[in-house]
């Protein structure tokens, strides 16, 4: 099973990636090419995450779908709606950077708010799939693939992306609507991969609209009852909401801060090639570490790291600064996604995957509604040096946490 999941999956994620790596720019480009509002970074994490608050409603719903045939509704509804970028009327800006345009930066923004919003779909069923093909002492080596091959395809999308909107802005209209496409291709390759029995689905008596309102009902008290049933993995997401506090209080603001300084060529080069290469290089390391040592302490490790990764930012001044302080966030962040996307795998009971996972996501939303204000009302009010020193007690607190969490799960293994 595992050879025949892997078989179908990683040419899947290969495909999602390369789209998505293309995607990955939209932000940038929201702010460099169409002259977007500096609180864009902010409200796409507010606006495009906050209803992961409601992730647990969605396993409920899709009970009466197909399970892998779901994914193929997934992409069509999550990134059809950025092929309207190819309308798009863009115009270089008079005197500025050849990569400086304006247009109407609306219509990428709500693009992204639905795509980020609907991936609260896709991450918790994914991973659901991931729990039901392969086993438990397999998942990190197979996890570590998946990113070596995700991360060759997205930094492949995003730096032809990236060459071509340094060149002239109007190529949004272009390298977008592609970017989309390419990634419901990879949503239609997920809908191919059989899944193997995980124990028994809880099918609702509700059908249509009042199956979604019950489920929406239901969510936040699903989460509530799982966080305090649990009391491991409730320890497991306080640490992950500390360390999303002090990430999402940051790395908006490198956008904002950033997008006056380099262009996007510069920007692309740190953020979408150096970043994930230093994560493809420690990615099958980390993953092989994970099945060694837990994925808890590996997740304590990572919030630690964050630290003088956050200090190393307020200094930097040159784009060679920027892609060496990449690299220290790539090895942070090479531990941080194994953690976070095997985490809740670790601690759900069987049949109880999607379920984690979706709490797992709505926790995220809880974070993304506060961490991106809290650092930008920081920002504001004195500096961006000072939102970085409060997103590395976040880290510090994090770490604590989950070193304590960590010494606890492994006494009782």
């Amino acid at each position: 099973m595992t050879a025949y999941a892997w078989s179908k999956h990683w040419p899947a994620e290969a495909t999602l990636a390369l789209g998505g790596g293309i995607l990955s720019l939209a932000g940038y480009c929201l702010q460099r090419s169409m002259s977007a509002p500096d609180w864009t970074p902010q409200a796409l994490v507010v606006g495009g995450q906050a209803l992961w608050i409601l992730a647990p409603a969605w396993p409920r719903i899709l009970a009466r779908v197909q399970r892998n045939r779901a994914f193929a509704w997934i992409g069509v509804f999550a990134r059809g709606p950025l092929l309207l970028m190819a309308f798009a009327a863009i115009t270089p800006l008079v005197g500025g950077d050849r990569d400086q345009g304006v247009g109407p930066w609306w219509l990428l923004f709500g693009g992204l708010l639905v795509a980020n919003n609907l991936d609260a779909i896709y991450t918790p069923h994914r991973n659901a799939m991931i729990r039901a093909n392969y086993a438990l002492t397999a998942r990190g080596r197979i996890f570590g693939m998946i990113q070596l091959v995700s991360m060759v395809a997205s930094v492949a999308g995003a730096m032809a992306a990236g060459q071509l909107l340094d060149r002239d802005p109007r190529w949004a209209r272009v390298v977008f609507p592609v970017g989309a496409t390419i990634a419901i291709v990879g949503y239609a390759l997920m809908a191919r991969i059989r899944w193997r029995y995980d124990g028994p689905v809880e099918l609702p008596a509700e059908r249509g609209l009042e199956l979604v309102r019950q489920s929406m009902r239901e969510a936040v008290a699903a989460s509530v009852k799982t966080l305090k049933q649990d009391p491991d993995f409730r320890r497991f997401e306080l640490g992950f909401m500390l360390y999303g506090l002090g990430l999402l209080a940051a790395t908006p603001l490198f956008v904002t801060h950033f997008a006056k300084i380099f262009d996007t060529e510069q920007w692309a080069t740190a953020d979408r090639l150096v970043l994930p290469l230093t994560q493809l290089v420690l990615i099958g390391l980390v993953g092989r570490l994970s099945d060694r040592i837990g994925i808890v302490k590996v997740a304590g490790l990572s919030f630690a790291l964050l630290v003088p990764f956050f200090v190393v930012m307020a200094l930097v001044r040159t784009p060679w600064q920027l892609c060496a302080a990449n690299v220290l966030f790539g090895l942070c962040m090479a531990g941080v996604n194994v953690s976070w996307s095997l985490g809740p795998l670790f601690f759900a009971p069987r049949g109880q995957a999607h379920h984690y996972s979706a709490v797992h996501m709505a926790c995220v939303g809880v974070r993304s509604v506060l961490g991106p204000v809290l650092g930008y009302l920081v920002f504001r009010a004195v500096s961006f040096e000072a939102a970085l020193a409060m997103a590395a007690a976040f880290e510090v607190a994090a770490a604590v946490v989950t070193f304590r969490l960590a010494r606890r799960v492994h006494l009782l293994t």
